[in-house]
C-alpha cells in the first residue's frame, strides 16, 4: 500500500475534478478507510459480483460495504494496511469464490468489501456529493469542469459530486458515452497546458465533441439511460464458466500497492 500522507484521497486516473477536493475529507468518519457506496446484506441483494452470502460468511460478517473503489480516502494505520493485505489474499480465493471476472481479470471491489467487513468498515452514503459515476445515469449529464458544475439524474436520484468518476465507456475515446469526458479532459488541456483562456478552450471543446455529447443526452432522454451502461452486469450470476487459470493469470489487484 502507497499512501504518502496521513490522510491520502485515492481516485481512479478516469476521474475529474470539479470543485475543490478539500472539503471531501471533511464529509468521511472516523474509519480508517473511507469508501463511497452502501452496506448490504444478503437478505437485500443476493448477488453483487457473486453471491453475497458466500462472501459475508467468508468476511464473517452479516453484510457487506458495496462500494466503487475510484474514491477511497486512506488514513495511514495498521488496520488499513491489513485490509489491503487481506484484500490482496482474498485474491488466490477469486476462483473458489466463484466472482464475476472483471475485463478477464478479477475485480478488487469485491476483494475490498470483504476486506473492509471483517474489520467493520461501513460504507458512506455520499455519492451524491463527493464522487459518483455515471452508471445508472437516468437523465442527461450537465457537466462543465471549468466552472464547477456537474448535475445529473442516477438512479432517479439526482447528483451533484464534486468528483466525476468516468468508470467503464464512460471514459472511452471512441464510444458515444465518453463524449462528456473527451469534451472535459480537451477544455482542461487547453487551459492548463496551451494557455488559452476558459471561454476560449469552452468554444474549441465543444466545437470538437459538442455533437456527440448533445447525442449522448438526446439518446439518454430518449432512452432513460445511455447507451451500454454496464448497470447491474456483476448484479447478476455470470451466464457463461470462465477459466479459473484465464482468471489467475491476469490477476490484478487495482487497489494501492504495498511498498516496502
Amino acid at each position: 500500500m502507497y499512501a504518502p500522507y496521513s490522510s491520502t484521497l485515492y481516485l481512479d486516473a478516469d476521474a475529474l475534478a470539479v470543485r475543490p477536493v478539500e472539503p471531501v475529507f471533511d464529509l468521511f468518519d472516523e474509519s480508517d478507510i473511507g469508501v463511497v457506496g452502501r452496506d448490504i446484506t444478503p437478505a437485500q441483494e443476493n448477488f453483487w459480483y457473486g453471491d453475497v452470502a458466500s462472501m459475508c460468511r467468508m468476511a464473517n460478517s452479516a453484510w457487506l460495504p458495496k462500494c466503487n473503489s475510484g474514491l477511497m480516502l486512506i488514513r495511514l494505520t495498521e488496520v488499513t494496511r491489513g485490509v489491503f493485505r487481506r484484500a490482496r489474499h482474498l485474491a488466490d480465493s477469486y476462483c473458489e469464490l466463484e466472482l464475476h471476472p472483471f475485463r478477464r481479470g478479477i475485480a478488487d471491489e469485491p476483494l475490498l468489501a470483504m476486506a473492509l467487513a471483517e474489520s467493520g468498515i461501513h460504507a458512506q452514503d455520499l455519492a451524491a456529493v463527493t464522487s459518483a459515476t455515471p452508471i445508472g445515469i437516468s437523465g442527461p449529464l450537465r457537466i462543465n469542469v471549468l466552472s464547477g458544475e456537474c448535475t445529473f439524474l442516477k438512479s432517479g436520484m439526482s447528483v451533484a459530486p464534486a468528483l466525476i468518476h468516468f468508470a467503464a465507456d464512460y471514459s472511452s475515446d471512441y464510444r458515444i458515452a465518453g463524449a462528456p469526458y473527451r469534451r472535459e479532459r480537451c477544455a482542461l488541456r487547453l487551459v492548463h497546458h496551451r494557455g488559452v483562456t476558459d471561454t476560449i478552450a469552452r468554444c474549441i471543446a465543444s466545437l470538437r465533441y459538442g455533437l456527440q455529447y448533445t447525442a449522448l443526452n438526446t439518446w439518454i432522454r430518449i432512452a432513460g439511460r445511455a447507451p451500454g451502461d454496464p448497470s447491474g452486469i456483476f448484479d447478476a450470476p455470470k451466464s457463461h464458466a470462465t477459466s479459473p487459470t484465464a482468471i489467475s493469470s491476469t490477476k490484478q489487484l487495482s487497489a494501492p500497492e504495498e511498498t516496502t
